[in-house]
């Protein structure tokens, strides 16, 4: 007759299941490969976020400005939107503006749609009575907005523009 005993199964010991310090190392180190190549994907997919965020701001601010010229018989004129500028500085009030006096505030208020994740500031400001406002650390915190519409003209420079006018052509 067959018996079974308290801890034996036909005669043999029974062990407990476990890992070893050597399996336990591998498992670890395959996680650690593992998880150092997921990371910079991630990391890029993220960064991607930020992009996208910013096209879509974009987007609707564009979006606004439509609305705005043609409620202002098509004429394509310049328009900016944001938030209200730093407080206490006087250059930016009379460079920018308060908010609810900007042309796009009445299509979409001072909302983030201004704020893009990606801004890392303007190198200057134009303000040669309050030089302290010169380097900003960003745009939205700052201005009020991220985005600009510069008409083609150098941005962050003095005005006027430090360009050296053209010493002629190549014809003689």
């Amino acid at each position: 007759m067959h018996s079974q005993r308290s801890g034996r199964v036909d005669g043999l010991s029974e062990k407990r299941p476990g890992f070893t310090l050597v399996e336990l190392l591998v498992v670890i180190a395959i996680i650690a490969i593992l998880a150092g190549m997921l990371l910079p994907i991630l990391a890029h997919a993220k960064q991607r976020t930020r992009e996208t965020q910013c096209i879509n701001n974009v987007k609707a601010i564009g979006f606004a400005a439509r609305m705005y010229w043609d409620d202002n018989r098509d004429l394509f004129s310049f328009v900016c939107g944001g938030k209200d500028p730093m407080a206490g500085s006087i250059c930016l009030w009379t460079n920018h503006g308060p908010a609810k006096s900007r042309q796009l505030f009445s299509y979409l208020g001072s909302s983030e749609i201004y704020h893009c994740p990606e801004d890392k500031g303007k190198v200057s400001e134009d303000c040669h009575l309050h030089p302290e406002t010169t380097l900003l650390p960003s745009c939205w915190d700052t201005r009020g907005f991220s985005y600009e519409f510069n008409m083609g003209l150098p941005n962050g420079l003095p005005n006027p523009p430090t360009l050296h006018a053209n010493a002629g052509g190549i014809e003689g």
